[in-house]
């Protein structure tokens, strides 16, 4: 549904985290340290990282969008709910079952994630949900 960026780019991101405890005081305070240590992942893993944030991103909207159903608004126009059996058409997804998608998953991340133990898609309009060790 788009492209992705990779480390080098020249790509503009902002991220957040909650990884780094104690780094200090907020800036109108004083702190007395001259220097911190931080934790931040290596360069070359941020590439699989952009991938990974673009793939359950994409994923998110997919869910939303087949998870909407048909309504009909203002002035009588009507948006259809999409055919899950759209799902069917991607490839390596012709049966989209939870163990499946679990499966595809696990296949494109294990590669770049090697230390990846697990991954869990879940269902939660209907409290469904699959996790395959890996």
């Amino acid at each position: 549904m788009g492209s992705i960026a990779s480390h080098g780019s020249g790509d503009l991101f902002i991220a957040f985290a909650t990884g780094n405890r104690g780094l200090g005081v907020m800036g109108t305070q004083k702190d007395p340290r001259r220097t911190i240590e931080a934790r931040m992942v290596v360069d070359k893993a941020i590439s699989p990282l952009f991938q990974a944030a673009i793939e359950a991103t994409e994923a998110a909207v997919v869910n939303a969008l087949l998870a909407a159903e048909t309504l009909t608004g203002r002035d009588g126009i009507t948006a259809h709910a999409l055919d899950h059996g759209t799902l069917n058409e991607v490839p390596g997804l012709e049966s989209p079952t939870l163990e499946n998608l679990c499966l595809h998953f696990a296949g494109l991340l294990k590669p770049a994630f090697p230390a990846l133990v697990k991954v869990t898609v879940s269902r939660p309009t209907v409290s469904e949900s699959c996790t395959l060790a890996i």
